[in-house]
């Protein structure tokens, strides 16, 4: 059984990475099932995905920043 089950985890993580065209690049439900399988299985790929989904934000918030401080600047 030990087989099964790792199939199936794996499955779950494949079907976690699916994003449908039309999807926000931010999710906030698949988000937090991504931070609760994470907090069961301490899975890397999964922590991987939470770090480059928060990424996107970041360069986000960066952009936003830098472009304030200049209009500061003026």
């Amino acid at each position: 059984m030990p087989d099964n089950d790792a199939a199936k985890q794996k499955a779950a993580r494949r079907a976690a990475r699916r994003i449908s065209k039309g999807t926000p690049a931010w999710d906030k439900d698949r988000t937090r099932k991504l931070f609760a399988q994470y907090q069961e299985t301490h899975d890397s790929e999964v922590r991987d995905q939470l770090i480059v989904s928060h990424l996107i934000s970041c360069a986000f918030w960066h952009q936003n920043s830098k472009t304030v401080a200049n209009r500061l600047m003026i």
